[in-house]
Parts: structure tokens; sequence; C-alpha cells
């Protein structure tokens, strides 16, 4: 009777012979056959530490979340993810081991690069390449072109095709205005490019006619943007390492709820650019309205099992001081700099702030780094007292920092988005206007505060024409706005404009939103004798602790986000 029941059941429903399965490819690579395992020089390229990291993490998720099965991921990596083993495991795991309706997914960390195009489908002239193993950078052997991975691909037709790369095939360690370089990044150890630059490129691969790289079926996820580097970078409390894009991608599907992919990709952007800092913007392609809303993975995720942790770092300024100078400078150095009591010196590359410098001329000629490589110059000092003084500003900016930080709500109860100007710039000239906008999902009460390049707070929500802080839900409020102009131009007889100007540098913006009202009187707030109250010296700390405390109290509901901006000279 059961045979009989069944054979029934798969008359009528022909579909449970073959329903949709999900199938997926992950490939890792640090250590390369052909590079070496530490950078010996600024432009020497070195095998990376975080892609083993990423192929851990992506292969956790999809199974806590997304419905994959173990069996039905495949690995490789290290020694295992050869030009030759990649294309095999495409072959028999993704292309001979799914069928018309299955989702598909292939993901690769690791190094990337470019090479002259053979068939003139690029506009740029370059074909994107995913660097295997056992790539050989001078002629670019056991390399992967983009136009061999779209042949591959165009084999899963019927199939649902995600592609997620996290590689680069750019290598300028610069900050951009559109086409204009305004900054030129420092190598640190806390960060290094997916790229590697291929020489004497002798082609092995000839495609059959002009076929697009992306077919139809294939949704690509990647890293950066053509021009850009994709980075990884290590974490501040462990110092392991991992792929930005990757960190801040998992990161997305493990908070979002039901997340669709352009969610995932807002998600990512905006990460990548305000806490880890780097200049990265995702992309998504092809970037269709009816594409990029669906589910990633088509998929409701299991919500996760336990509350996002927040990782624990210490509060002070970590500072690594890299030697110049005689043994006798670095000692007055280092004890100048313990005198300061947030500053905190280290050896190892879990660091704030790294100082790099020179005695030239009886000059001691210095930056300071962040963990990105941003220089800030210190005008050439004569002792280290002067230098140490000069100093001070950016290190206790990087120390009030830190400290709003530590306010943060890892699963919010509601929303509330910042941007400055343009949602997706955070680099600017001097003389570019400055418009602080936000949005929340519900009624609120909103404190938001910029901090400039010394470290000195301005708080720009409340001020001195919007004294009540309550917004209503769902509407974008902009600072300055015409309320604020018209009363500025009745009382001064001038116009009022906000612009970047001097110094130039990085600014910090953030806001933070409360289902019931802060006492901001009690916390130094409410004298504005000027557009915007600004708060220095030891207010700042009492401020931050006072808001903390408020936060912590559990009589209201609340969120915050941060914006991260640079100011850059013409």
């Amino acid at each position: 009777m059961k045979k009989i029941i069944l054979a029934i059941l798969l008359i009528i429903f022909p579909s449970l012979l073959s329903f949709a399965a999900k199938r997926a490819l992950l490939i890792g690579i640090n250590d390369y056959k052909h590079l070496s395992s530490k950078p010996t020089g600024a432009k020497t390229i070195s095998d990376l530490k975080g892609s083993i990291n990423d192929v851990k993490a992506m292969k956790e998720i999809l199974i806590k979340r997304y419905g994959f099965t173990p069996e039905a991921i495949k690995v490789l990596i290290e020694t295992e993810a050869t030009k030759k083993n990649i294309i095999k495991a495409f072959n028999e795991w993704l292309i001979k081991g799914s069928k018309e309706g299955d989702l598909v997914l292939f993901y690769f960390s690791g190094h990337g690069s470019k090479v002259p195009d053979q068939n003139g489908d690029e506009d740029d002239g370059y074909d994107e390449v995913l660097c295997p193993y056992d790539i050989v950078p001078d002629g670019g052997y056991n390399t992967i072109i983009d136009d061999q991975l779209g042949d591959m691909l165009r084999q899963l037709e019927g199939r649902n095709v995600v592609i997620i790369l996290d590689a680069c095939d750019s290598g300028g360690m610069v900050r951009s205005i559109g086409k204009s370089i305004v900054s030129v990044l420092e190598q640190t150890p806390c960060v290094h490019p997916k790229f590697i630059p291929i020489t004497n490129y002798r082609p092995h691969y000839f495609p059959k006619g002009v076929l697009p790289d992306k077919p139809k079926n294939c949704l690509f996820l990647t890293a950066s943007k053509e021009d850009q580097i994709a980075w990884e970078t290590n974490k501040t409390n462990t110092g392991d390492f991992f792929g930005a894009f990757t960190y801040a991608f998992i990161d997305g599907l493990k908070k979002l709820e039901k997340p669709t992919y352009q969610q995932v990709l807002n998600h990512v952007d905006k990460f990548i650019k305000d806490k880890l800092k780097l200049e990265q913007e995702p992309q998504i392609s092809p970037n269709k309205k009816d594409i990029i809303v669906q589910l990633v993975f088509n998929t409701e995720p299991e919500k996760p099992s336990i509350p996002v942790a927040i990782p624990q770092v210490s509060r002070n300024v970590l500072v690594k001081i890299e030697p110049f100078g005689t043994l006798e400078d670095m000692q007055e150095l280092k004890r100048k700099l313990e005198n300061i009591p947030y500053v905190e010196l280290v050896e190892n590359d879990l660091v704030d702030r790294f100082i790099r410098g020179k005695k030239e001329n009886g000059e001691y000629k210095v930056r300071l780094l962040n963990r990105i490589g941003d220089v800030t110059k210190i005008p050439p000092k004569k002792n280290i007292d002067e230098l140490v003084r000069a100093m001070i500003p950016h290190l206790e900016y990087a120390y009030m920092v830190k400290q709003l930080a530590q306010i943060s709500n890892p699963n919010p109860p509601f929303k509330v988005e910042l941007w400055v100007t343009d949602k997706k710039r955070r680099d600017f000239r001097v003389g570019e206007k400055i418009t602080f906008r936000f949005k929340s999902e519900r009624d609120c009460y909103i404190l938001l505060i910029n901090i400039d390049q010394k470290g000195n707070f301005h708080i720009i929500f409340p001020n001195k024409y919007y004294k009540d802080n309550f917004v209503r839900a769902n509407t974008v409020y902009e600072i300055p706005d015409r309320r604020i102009r018209e009363a500025y131009l009745r009382e001064k007889k001038t116009y009022f404009e906000l612009q970047f100007g001097e110094p130039v540098g990085e600014e910090t913006v953030k806001v933070i939103a409360t289902t019931r009202p802060l006492n901001l009187r009690k916390i130094g707030i409410g004298e504005f004798k000027e557009v915007f109250q600004t708060i220095s010296g030891s207010t700042r700390a009492i401020l931050v602790k006072a808001v903390k405390a408020a936060l912590s109290s559990g009589n209201f509901l609340w969120s915050e986000d941060t914006v991260v901006i640079r100011s850059h000279r013409r």
C-alpha cells in the first residue's frame, strides 16, 4: 500500500523527484606556491593570512542559517586549490553535481589580478583574473581569466548561480574623489591587498568568439570596483585576519533578519567604509531590481541561536613606535608617551596608531598612521618634547573615537541612519559644503555628535535653533536646513553654510536615537551660545560616561549609527 501511495504522489507531484537543492564550492588560499610568506618591501606582494578564515566562516554561516548541508559543500584550500583542481571540482561538483532549478554557489577568497584582454570584450582592455595556489606571476601561468570562468558558468544553464569573489584586480593604495587621487596610503602590517601583479603575460586560454563573462543566470557579488583594492585586515581584539568583504558580508548575513542581496550589499558597503575605514566599494551584477530584491540564497534564514557578541578591546590608544633616530631618542619618546594616561605602547600589530619617522638635520620628521595606512604628518620638531605635544591632539582624537565606539547596540530594536552630504562618499575636499542628514524608523530623540580631528565634540543636534531634539519616524532631517539658515540670517545678517576646512584629516560623526529623551542638561548639553555647542577637555569623557550609563539603564529603546569622513586639500 505504501508503495502505491508513493507512486501516486510521484505521478501527481513529479517535482518531488527533482526538488531544488543547494550546492557550494568554496576556495581559499593564503600560502601561494610562488610568493613570499612575508613582505620584504613596500612593493613586494606576499601571501595572505585571512582566506582560510574566510572559507571557514562562510561554510559555517551557510550551514547554520542558509539551509546548506555539510555534504553539499566542497572546500578547496591551500595546496588543494591548484588551477587543475579548481576546474575539476567546478566541472564535477557544480556542473555534474547539480541540476536545473538548483542553487549553485561559487566562492573564492585569495589574490586576484588582471591581464591584457585577448578577444576585445573588455572596455578597459584587461581581463580579470583569479589566482589559484600554483599561479606563476611572471608569465601568468595557471591563472583563471574571466573568459574561462564565464565559459564554465555557461554550463550551469537552468541553475540559480551565485558567484562571490573576495579578490581584486587593482593594486593602487590610494584614496580618491572621483578619478582624482587625494591621498596615498602607506603599507602597514594590519592590511594586505588581495592582488598579484602579473608580468610578461603569455596567454594560455583563448575564448571562442566574444561572449559575456557574466552569463544571464549568474549573480556576481565582488569585493570592490575594478580600480580598487580588495583588502584583508586583522581583528583588533584577536589579530586574526579576514577578507574585509567576506567579514562584512557574513556580518550582514548574521544580523539582517531576512536579507535581500541589495540589503546585504548596503550593509557591507557601510561596514567597510565606517567600521574598517577602507576605500573599497562592493559590487553586484547584474544590478537589476528584480534580482537584487531576492532573498540571499533564496532562503529565509534561521534566527541566530546566540546574541551577537561585542569584541572586547582596550579603551586606550594602542601605539606602536617603529624605531628612528638614536636609542636615547626612542627611550625619551617612550617615556613621554607613557605619561599620557590614555596611551598604551605595544610591540605587536594590534594597534590604533603607528609612529614612523626619521631624524634629519637636527629635526624630527614624524608621521602618525592609522591601521589602514592613512598618514598624518607632524610638522618638523627640534626636540622630543615638542614632538609629543604636536601628536597629542591626534592621539586624543583616536582616544575619543574609541570611547564613542563603546556606545554600540549590536541588536538594535529599530534603525537610525546617518550620512554626510552623500551616502556613498567619505572623502571630501576643503571648501565643499557639509550637510548632516539622518532618519529614524520610529519617533525618537536624536543626539548627533561630530568629533573633529583634535577630538573635540561638536553637538550638531540639538542646536541653537532646534533645542527640542524630538524627530518623527521615516522623515529625513538635514543640518543646516532652511529653518537654521533663515534664523541665522535674521540674527547675524549673513548667510550660514558649513564647509570642510583646515585642518584636514579624519572626523567621526555619531548619531544616538532614544525612545525617551536623555537628560541633556545633566550631561552638559544645552547652552547653545553659537549654532552648535563645542565640548572639549575632560568634559568629553564625562559626557560619554553619562550617555553610556543612561543607555544601559534599560529605561528605553535605543539605536545608533556612525560615519567616518575625511577632508583633503585641493
